[in-house]
């Protein structure tokens, strides 16, 4: 999240500088060196956090847990081996 916030920043800062020379009024040296700078840390932010969400998942797929935990089930009619497959089965 982070990242993208920074990337969108030097975006819109490189867009208001480059309109400002646009128009004759040409921001200072060290704007281009900030807009550079905001810009390279964005993008590896970006990509730290792409790298922890995958790790994180990864994470918690190791565990083995199940996708869900049934506690009580109500009302519902089990089929058990002894039951016949449906018509449409293949």
């Amino acid at each position: 999240m982070t990242g993208f916030v920074l990337l969108m920043l030097a975006g819109l800062a490189s867009v208001v500088y480059g309109g400002l020379a646009v128009i004759g009024r040409p921001p200072p040296g060290i704007t281009t060196i900030i807009v550079l700078l905001l810009f390279a840390i964005g993008l590896n932010s970006l990509g730290i956090g792409v790298l922890g969400e995958y790790l994180g998942r990864t994470y918690a797929e190791t565990k083995r847990r199940p996708l869900y935990i049934v506690q009580e089930s109500m009302n519902l009619e089990t089929e058990g081996p002894e039951s016949e497959p449906s018509a449409s089965a293949l």
